[in-house]
């Protein structure tokens, strides 16, 4: 385990060299597809950060600012939240588990928790379906509204106590487990399995809020916004932050050659395995979500959004190309990840 550890922080150390004799050319193609996505001039107090990834060059581009009161720019260390997007690191943490034969994906969820946690339904929902959104567990408890009522917080009351609660009063009558339906309570399970297994045996790879300094949040309205204050149990699922060198890091891991299959596909993580809701082209994996058209290679995805921060990585294996933006507001998302790697795959026209 401590191989695959060491492995893991060192990539996610990537050294983020700027190539300069091409980066003047693709920021300005960057900035075409700014323009065209039209999201710049909306963020008037606010800006983002672009890192891109093609084979073993990389680049890093800050684009506005991340104070409205002090002329702030964006750098390659500055943390930010990162809401739903800490489920893919989770579902990585579950993999070196797996790979290591501490965690079987095939097990059901009542095999990982407390006599004290154990559930009707955890006898039907398995570790796989967990991490890839497929247990049938509903987007919010029942009685969510009740406990969580500040807009602003929305993950900040909620406690283990009143969550295993909820699982057990479902009624497991009809049951279905194997359709899609993106739940954060499937990574709040998956925490208290991780919980579960002996520290020494498993890695959060992501900071904690109150862990580091983070910059500036604004909402829609470019209102500053306080950070999320998340709930314990809600860590594994909506609690992580991190920076944009440790995100290059995790995209260039995905796009180590030797980690990839025949089709071009990181096994454990990349491969689709249930089709989803979001459209007939959209699947999930382990951990992350895979756009598949025709026109262009199977597309890697994952994002996630607080109150005053966004996040979305995308990348291509088979191109070997990847896009990470970051955001101090969370009107940036997916949309403008993909037209950056559009530009990198020349419009989709690369085969390599």
């Amino acid at each position: 385990m401590t191989r695959l550890i060491v492995f893991f922080l060192l990539s996610m150390c990537l050294n983020s060299n700027i190539y300069t004799q091409n980066s003047t050319f693709l920021k300005r193609q960057i900035e075409r597809a700014i323009a065209y996505e039209n999201r710049y001039d909306s963020l008037k107090a606010s800006g983002f950060i672009i890192g891109c990834i093609d084979h073993d060059s990389t680049w890093i581009f800050p684009i506005g600012q991340a104070s409205d009161t002090q002329n702030q720019a964006f750098g390659a260390n500055t943390y930010f939240q990162i809401g739903s997007l800490t489920q893919t690191f989770t579902a990585a943490n579950v993999l070196f588990l797996v790979k290591q034969g501490i965690l079987n994906y095939d097990s059901t969820v009542n095999t990982y928790l407390k006599p004290t946690q154990r559930f009707a339904a955890g006898d039907q929902i398995t570790l796989l379906n967990l991490v890839t959104h497929t247990s049938g567990l509903p987007k919010f408890p029942d009685d969510w509204g009740e406990i969580e009522q500040e807009k602003e917080q929305p993950f900040g009351h909620y406690t283990e106590r009143a969550f295993f609660d909820f699982l057990k009063r479902q009624d497991t009558t009809h049951w279905q487990t194997g359709h899609y339906l993106f739940s954060n309570l499937n990574y709040v399970l998956v925490g208290n399995i991780l919980e579960n297994v002996d520290e020494e045996l498993w890695w959060q790879p992501f900071a904690k809020f109150g862990d580091v300094p983070l910059v500036h949040g604004y909402n829609l309205a470019n209102k500053p916004v306080e950070p999320w204050q998340v709930a314990s149990i809600f860590q594994s699922a909506v609690g992580g932050c991190t920076n944009m060198n440790q995100l290059l890091g995790f995209v260039q891991w995905q796009l180590n050659v030797d980690s990839l299959d025949k089709k071009g596909y990181l096994k454990e993580m990349q491969k689709p395995l249930f089709p989803t809701k979001t459209s007939k082209h959209t699947l999930v994996g382990n951990g992350l979500h895979i756009f598949n058209e025709k026109k262009h290679f199977p597309i890697c995805m994952s994002s996630g959004a607080t109150s005053g921060h966004s996040v979305a990585l995308v990348f291509m294996p088979q191109t070997q190309t990847g896009v990470v933006v970051l955001s101090n507001n969370r009107a940036i998302q997916g949309g403008l990840a993909m037209a950056v790697l559009k530009v990198l795959n020349n419009n989709w026209k690369r085969r390599s």
